[in-house]
């Protein structure tokens, strides 16, 4: 009987180190955490410019996407503020563990050709829930604002003409 219950708790103990961190993809949480992303204007939320929103584990300087963008939960009022993903399960992490995570934002097909688009600062999930445990929420998520990225033509015709201003300068 002692060898079976020993047996049994060392099944345990290894399913355990094997099962998969989870969060919960969401910005918020009434009455525990609320960080909005809103868009350029600072005011209206990124939802109203049809913003979409995805989860990425840090590992250094490498991100990792976690499940797929979402869109934000309304485009118009409050609602156009908050994502909600629903629980996601973290690989490469373990139930009970911490992970650092970064959450981005962006207008368009990808955030790389996005010219709106904007990022969280690096946030620790302390204690991953999985398994029986609860999926974590990102507690310690902040709030960010997408900013307008010009478009390379336009950088390149702002200093063409700011070239053209100095050249005519020198001969006056």
């Amino acid at each position: 009987m002692k060898k079976t219950l020993v047996a049994i708790a060392a099944l345990m103990l290894s399913a355990a180190a094997y099962g998969q961190g989870a969060v919960n993809f969401a910005n918020r949480l009434s009455g525990v955490f609320d960080a909005p992303v809103l868009a350029p204007n600072g005011t209206d939320g990124a939802g109203t410019l049809g913003a979409v929103a995805q989860l990425f584990l840090v590992n250094g300087t490498t991100l990792t996407p976690i499940g797929t963008a979402i869109s934000f939960r309304g485009a118009s009022g409050a609602t156009a503020k908050y994502f909600d993903g629903g629980a996601l399960d973290v690989a490469g992490t373990t139930v009970g563990g911490n992970a650092t995570f970064r959450v981005r934002s962006w207008v368009g097909a990808s955030f790389a050709a996005a010219t709106t688009k904007g990022e969280s600062a690096d946030f620790t999930v302390t204690g991953l829930g999985g398994g029986t445990l609860p999926a974590s929420n990102l507690d310690t998520l902040k709030g960010f604002t997408l900013v307008t990225v010009p478009e390379p033509t336009t950088i390149a015709l702002g200093f063409l003409g700011a070239a053209a201003l100095v050249a005519a300068r020198r001969r006056k």
